[in-house]
């Protein structure tokens, strides 16, 4: 722990944990309950990452005996006990009392002290070593051995993660695909979907209906897509910034991970031509956040993609309204492209 004043501490570990464990908690939810809709998945992600849960799940483990939390001080005592040292009570008690009498009550320590929060990170900094070290099939074993209750999916098929009521025929999606020139976006964001209902997810605004085809919105893909990219960014910062403070990465990722630099990244790859909406005052916003973008900083279709983003990102003004959606959508293909290729990062990684 940083309490213990030492030369190195679990802190930097401990972001990319916490971000690691909400994305794959978030993907297993995903995966394992294809029903639930996207309040109930945030609600049960909640639940397992919060630190009470962490706390509950370390102290029913031997981790916590080898905790350093207080700085090592021969001269001083200030609570410091070695690494795996644990007091048999037991045995303590059948001491004899002439000798348990000779002991200084003021220097004998026998307990350590933690914050609930403090053996969470532990938890979470752990979670990060055995994913560098080893790789996240190892992780999630870690994670498993911690709640006996999570169980993951090995290998999910795609078609496996469709809702079972989502009976659309591949003549109907490839309509959609084809009336609205998905291709051209495929090319833009350098990804081909294999089954293009994902797309036609990701792209689908709660106000939209298909003609009376039972097309999900994005609201899921847009609850994974969060934590796939909060992860993908905090991994990028952990290991091209190793020196850094954990408060130094918080604030790297939460600068690529907004609704500004999501918009901006939107806008980028003509997102909004894409959305399908049937709300009136989304379609204004939409409109007028574009056309403001576009034009005031000369923006065109002809311009290729590293240019686009490279405009906005030095002239985009925070006076600018925000449509929500916008980055919405871009999350959600994320997870969308994370579910498609059979829950690989590297190929999300790479589309990014």
């Amino acid at each position: 722990l940083a309490e213990a004043e030492d030369d190195i501490n679990l802190e930097g570990l401990e972001f990319l944990g916490d971000s690691f464990l909400k994305f794959i908690i978030a993907a297993n939810l995903f995966i394992s309950h294809p029903k639930y809709h996207e309040g109930q998945l945030t609600n049960e992600l909640t639940k397992i990452v919060r630190n009470d849960n962490l706390l509950k799940l370390g102290k029913s483990t031997p981790i916590c005996e080898y905790i350093i939390g207080k700085p090592f001080n021969l001269l001083k005592n200030e609570g410091w006990i070695p690494p795996g040292y644990k007091l048999l009570s037991s045995k303590v008690k059948n001491l004899d009392e002439k000798v348990t009498s000779d002991l200084d009550g003021d220097k004998a320590v026998t307990h350590q002290k933690f914050s609930s929060k403090s053996i969470a990170d532990v938890m979470k900094a752990i979670l990060a070593a055995i994913l560098l070290e080893f790789d996240e099939r190892h992780a999630k074993y870690f994670i498993s051995w911690l709640d006996k209750d999570i169980k993951f999916t090995i290998n999910a098929s795609a078609a496996s993660l469709l809702p079972d009521d989502d009976d659309i025929s591949s003549n109907e999606i490839n309509e959609i695909y084809e009336a609205n020139n998905l291709e051209r976006l495929e090319k833009v964001i350098g990804y081909s979907f294999q089954n293009k209902l994902f797309m036609i997810r990701a792209l689908t605004h709660s106000s939209y209906h298909h003609h009376n085809i039972a097309i999900e919105s994005n609201q899921k893909l847009e609850f994974l897509g969060d934590t796939i990219l909060q992860y993908i960014i905090a991994r990028h910062f952990f290991n091209s910034h190793p020196d850094a403070k954990p408060a130094k990465l918080h604030d790297f990722q939460e600068a690529i991970v907004n609704n500004k630099c999501l918009a901006d990244i939107g806008i980028a790859i003509g997102v909004s031509k894409y959305i399908f909406q049937e709300s009136p005052d989304l379609f204004r916003d939409i409109n007028q956040f574009v056309k403001i973008i576009t034009c005031d900083y000369m923006i065109d279709d002809e311009m290729n993609y590293n240019d686009r983003t490279e405009a906005l990102f030095e002239n985009f003004t925070e006076e600018v309204k925000i449509p929500k959606p916008m980055s919405d959508v871009v999350e959600a293909l994320i997870g969308a492209i994370y579910i498609d290729t059979g829950e690989s990062i590297a190929e999300v990684t790479k589309a990014l």
